[in-house]
């Protein structure tokens, strides 16, 4: 067995980015597959999020420390320093502020643009063959970190918030995935999963406008069902993941809908 590796990406930030990985990951875990989350992002929000979700589920005795940084692991040449277990099924490699400054330390390491994205990938391989899933969340910047997370990913799922610049941030980054990390560094299984729509208002007929342009544009099978505005979502950032009251069912059944297309996707193209 060996993990099938899908990358959350954007080019903007306040997307709910990294509330999806974690809701996609807890909803995987939740039905009995392997899964385990690789924050990828310095700001280490990812992180943040899966602690209090351990802390919701566990306790205030559940122990909430990772013996590594994420830095410190990729200097020993090995990722399993930094993972700790969140709930059955899901495992977290968490970071901190101290991974910004892995660029610095991959220039150093190695001169060639193509080996520094290749070494995420290899640091992963013996990690990710205990999984059936691992998750990968992402800054929202055009950067070492996102050439690395999706030259080691199966697919892309693209975050595309609904306002008025959205459209030319997914071209762009569609373009970047298929020019740069595929053509040049020659990323060996990547391809896009689709595109998951993150609406701002509720019942907007600009967010309408906006995702029925990216269907006329992109087609129809590349969307995803869209996230609707969520208060609750928000609060789990706060409070951890919960799924064992009448409030938290509603996220719940979002994410489990955009689950359920995800894994028709991915078993569509093994």
């Amino acid at each position: 067995m060996t993990a099938t590796v899908i990358s959350l990406v954007a080019f903007k930030g306040g997307v709910a980015k990294t509330s999806s990985t974690a809701m996609i990951s807890y909803n995987l875990a939740k039905r009995n597959y392997k899964v385990i989350m690789v924050d990828l992002d310095p700001q280490a929000n990812l992180t943040a999020i899966s602690l209090r979700t351990k802390l919701a589920q566990l306790g205030e005795n559940a122990n909430t420390v990772i013996d590594s940084s994420l830095m410190k692991a990729v200097q020993d040449d090995d990722l399993s320093e930094a993972q700790i277990n969140i709930m059955p099924n899901l495992d977290l490699i968490g970071s901190s502020m101290d991974f910004s400054l892995y660029p610095e330390y991959m220039l150093n390491r190695s001169q060639s643009m193509k080996e520094q994205v290749k070494f995420l990938y290899e640091l992963l391989k013996p990690i990710i063959k205990d999984y059936d899933f691992c998750i990968i969340d992402t800054p929202p910047t055009l950067s070492l970190y996102l050439s690395s997370a999706l030259y080691a990913s199966d697919f892309a799922l693209c975050l595309l918030k609904t306002d008025p610049f959205s459209i030319e941030g997914l071209e762009h980054l569609l373009k970047y995935i298929q020019e740069k990390v595929i053509n040049e560094y020659g990323a060996p299984r990547l391809e896009p999963l689709g595109v998951l729509p993150v609406i701002m208002q509720k019942n907007s007929s600009l967010d309408k406008g906006i995702l029925d342009m990216v269907r006329d544009k992109y087609g129809d099978d590349m969307i995803l069902p869209e996230v609707p505005y969520l208060s609750r979502l928000n609060r789990f950032s706060a409070t951890g993941i919960t799924d064992n009251n009448y409030f938290d069912k509603h996220p719940q059944r979002v994410y489990s809908t955009i689950v359920n297309e995800i894994l028709k996707r991915v078993e569509h193209n093994e």
